[in-house]
């Protein structure tokens, strides 16, 4: 086995018991975790965003026992207008923890964009400073 697949079957799969159900947290891989930061520092501003960043989220840990992905970016908008607001913030709190996500890493999120370089300029030298 190599060390790439050492690492990806150390994530862990969270199973979440809610009712009679039991639904399953995977961890994020850093490119879905970069994608999920981006789109909460895109929303920041914006009003009525709470349960779009939650389905978000949602979207890219909710997952089989396995840890395979069961939904896709299409499924955002059902999450948000179908699934009870008590559901959502229940997955979303345990995902949260599973994937090291606290207050400071949202509020760090919402900041990165300012914060980030961009890489379309077509230079990869850093800027002079003076």
């Amino acid at each position: 086995m190599t060390l790439i697949d050492r690492l990806i079957k150390a994530s862990p799969v969270l199973p979440v018991p809610i009712g009679a159900d039991t639904f399953h947290l995977r961890v994020m891989s850093g490119t879905e975790r970069d994608e999920w930061e981006q789109i909460v520092a895109d929303l920041s501003d914006a009003q009525d965003t709470r349960s779009k960043v939650y389905a978000e989220l949602l979207v890219r840990t909710l997952a089989d026992e396995s840890g395979n992905r069961q939904l896709t970016k299409d499924d955002v908008g059902t999450l948000q207008v179908s699934v009870s607001a008590k559901i959502l913030k229940q997955l979303f709190d345990k995902s949260l923890t599973l994937n090291r996500i606290g207050d400071e890493g949202i509020e760090d999120a919402k900041k990165s964009s300012a914060a980030a370089p961009t890489y379309d300029s077509g230079s990869s030298s850093p800027a002079a400073s003076a």
